[in-house]
């Protein structure tokens, strides 16, 4: 479903009103999470009243059944939304797969950037943190799971802080207090998990606040870059690969480092890639109170 992310935020970004891009962006990860949300709840509540046997022979597969009757809705919600295009531009003919990135290789090397560092962090925090936890210190699967449920309904009431912070005093401070924060404490509190439900909440309440940097924002720069005709196209590819190669291995990264007794080195991972991603905003041009081309 992340194939959606280019198109969603294209259509989030140009809908919303003078100044209200950020805020109206930041609603991408609130959806976001409340799917995450929704899947963590309902595997806590599966692990805490299904034995072993049950959760492994029948009870992985309720997820599933609940993401299909939730996509039917979504499929519902696509069919009365409005379309942001113009009518000159629905007109015109659509971009190639490769237009923007022939037309407009920096600013598709700059999606790429912007999301090394972020997805790496996003995927880490709200996704394998408390598998990451279970395994390297021991701690109850039940319990990783509630403080991963709670941080993450924490998470999604701070996005929509962060869009208008961002639509106050711009982007690039928000990215840099994300990057450079992950940066530096990206080691100290992965290394501070223990055997506690009380630690793992804390570590991942106060990654959900650096990430917020990032998430809040990440659609609305992105819809910044690009010109209207290949914005979502444009956005779709450089993003999605940047994903797959860094967000969607981080539980493998983790898990390999553990494999080969380097269990230490993953969160140096982490902050490498997201240092890298700061340099890259530092020099990213402000657009949060510049027009929106159209």
């Amino acid at each position: 479903m992340g194939g959606e992310f280019a198109a969603s935020t294209t259509f989030l970004v140009e809908s919303a009103g003078p100044g209200r891009r950020g805020l109206f962006s930041s609603f991408q990860y609130v959806s976001t999470t409340a799917g995450q949300l929704v899947a963590s709840g309902v595997a806590t509540v599966l692990v805490d009243t299904l034995s072993e046997d049950r959760m492994n022979g029948w009870g992985w597969r309720v997820p599933f059944v609940l993401g299909a009757v939730l996509s039917l809705v979504g499929f519902w919600i696509r069919q009365g939304a409005e379309e942001t295009r113009s009518a000159e531009q629905q007109r015109a003919p659509r971009p190639g797969l490769f237009e923007a990135l022939r037309r407009h290789p920096r600013q598709s090397l700059l999606i790429c950037g912007i999301t090394a560092g972020g997805t790496i962090a996003y995927y880490t925090w709200t996704s394998y943190l408390p598998t990451y936890a279970e395994l390297n210190t021991g701690l109850d699967k039940s319990d990783a799971l509630l403080a991963g449920t709670i941080s993450l309904a924490f998470f999604a009431l701070l996005q929509p802080l962060g869009g208008m912070l961002s639509d106050r005093f711009g982007r690039r401070p928000l990215l840099l207090f994300f990057g450079v924060g992950f940066a530096l404490l990206s080691v100290p509190l992965l290394h501070a998990l223990r055997d506690s439900f009380a630690v793992l909440l804390l570590v991942q309440c106060a990654g959900m606040i650096l990430l917020t940097g990032f998430t809040s924002i990440s659609a609305a720069v992105n819809a910044e870059i690009f010109p209207p005709r290949v914005r979502a196209a444009g956005i779709g590819f450089p993003y999605s690969l940047t994903v797959a190669l860094f967000g969607g291995t981080a539980p493998y990264v983790g898990t390999l480092f553990k494999d080969l007794g380097h269990s230490g080195l993953f969160p140096w991972y982490v902050a490498v890639l997201c240092l890298l991603s700061s340099l890259v905003y530092l020099r990213l041009p402000e657009t949060a109170h510049k027009e929106l081309a159209r």
